[in-house]
């Protein structure tokens, strides 16, 4: 036969337990693989936002884009860049009914591998998807 009896228990902490800083755990490096592939050392991330409206002859488009830009230092002298954009056309009075733009997004960007084989010597190799219409920016890598 089983004897069913009640039992309190209580937890017991330690008095002399150290608490760790949060100005330590912020601030200290943090360990393990996935830590290290997304250290601020090699990883950047950079944003822009365009909102531009066009008029003529009557008529009016309106056109936003949205572009993320992110650098990976794969070692010291190779880099990835990969850009992710946004276009977004909420109103155009251009183009008739049928074919018309409105909250049309489409989606372009690009990625590139860039090697400094010395100071004044890099080697790119990339691809590009772009709208017509998106500006050629030749300054885009300066950063």
């Amino acid at each position: 036969m089983m004897l069913l009896l009640p039992v309190l228990l209580f937890g017991q902490l330690r008095t002399q337990a150290e608490m760790p800083e949060i100005r330590d755990a912020i601030s200290k490096p943090a360990a393990g693989l996935l830590a290290g592939f997304l250290s601020s050392e090699r990883f950047s991330m950079h944003h822009s936002f365009s909102a531009s409206f066009l008029s003529a002859g009557g008529h009016g488009m309106m056109l936003n884009s949205y572009m993320n830009t992110i650098h990976y230092r794969i070692s010291d002298p190779l880099t990835l860049r990969v850009n992710l954009g946004l276009l977004s056309t909420p109103y155009s009075s251009f183009q008739t009914q049928s074919q018309s733009w409105d909250n049309n997004l489409k989606f372009f960007g690009g990625a590139e591998l860039m090697y400094r084989a010395g100071n004044n010597t890099t080697i790119t190799l990339g691809v590009e998807q772009m709208p017509g219409y998106y500006l050629y920016n030749p300054y885009r890598l300066t950063r």
